[in-house]
């Protein structure tokens, strides 16, 4: 009973007034991340959705894990230019938003040496990818805490229950970024980005800085474009297929420290952030 009362009032919370989700997860407002997690909860069980009414006729749910008629994309698109200052990311012109997922995993660098003269030098990334987009039509108000819940530890609220479509990682260097979607929902259709960075801007001041004692500040947000000209070891062209810009955005940690003091050879450093797909 108590799930029944809880779960009705947090999705009435978080449809209605999807601006008011700003309190953090500590000890202080456990009501809100109970409810919160109910909230998730509703809405990876279709069926509890259209038992109750929220998506009334135009509901038109396939099964459990977010797979309802409102996740579809083609009339939401990021906002931008994004960033403070007078740098922006630049509008992603006539392409059309394919997939929002959250990216939870590691920056990688490399040290020459564990002293203060030496500056960690940026060697990729690591990240499992996790299908956010029904959170850009639905629950707008916790898309962009989405990367902070990641980083919690203990995690208050199950984001990692959000259903897994692919990963993201370099190759065949550190320069190339590669996305691969594994097309396990509606919405993360079957395909890869390999690009280039276009563009880039500093985090907002305010982004969350990481997970102690690695809270070094958030990474930068990005825009990427795809590139053809990447081949493998033995010559093969890897390219894009499905997919031709992605934004990075709304991170949390990830950025190294100032110098390479007491760090090894090779380190990693924790970080989540949206990323926009677009085609």
């Amino acid at each position: 009973m108590r799930f029944f009362s809880s779960a009705i009032v947090a999705a009435v919370f978080l449809f209605i007034r999807p601006t008011s989700i700003v309190a953090l997860p500590t000890a202080n407002n456990a009501a809100v991340v109970s409810s919160l997690q109910d909230a998730l909860e509703i809405l990876g069980d279709n069926s509890m959705l259209e038992r109750r009414g929220f998506f009334g006729k135009a509901y038109t749910g396939t099964g459990h894990g977010f797979q309802v008629s409102r996740c579809k994309l083609n009339k939401y698109r990021l906002k931008v230019p994004v960033g403070e200052g007078s740098t922006k990311l630049t509008d992603p012109g006539s392409l059309k938003l394919q997939l929002v997922v959250v990216g939870h995993g590691t920056q990688n660098y490399t040290c020459a040496d564990s002293t203060a003269n030496s500056k960690p030098v940026a060697n990729g990334a690591h990240a499992e990818l996790y299908d956010a987009s029904c959170f850009v039509s639905i629950t707008p108000g916790i898309l962009n805490r989405l990367p902070y819940l990641f980083l919690q530890k203990p995690r208050a609220i199950p984001v990692d229950k959000l259903p897994k479509v692919g990963v993201h990682y370099f190759y065949p260097d550190a320069t190339t970024p590669v996305f691969d979607v594994n097309g396990k929902t509606a919405a993360a259709k079957k395909g890869r980005f390999v690009g280039k960075k276009l563009e880039n801007v500093s985090a907002p001041s305010d982004a969350y800085a990481g997970v102690a004692p690695d809270a070094f500040g958030a990474v930068d947000w990005l825009k990427l474009v795809s590139t053809d000209n990447v081949r493998t070891a033995s010559g093969e062209v890897f390219a894009s297929n499905g997919y031709n810009a992605v934004y990075r955005v709304e991170t949390a940690g990830g950025k190294p420290p100032a110098t390479c003091q007491g760090r090894p050879a090779h380190f990693e450093i924790l970080y989540a952030a949206q990323y926009w797909l677009y085609k």
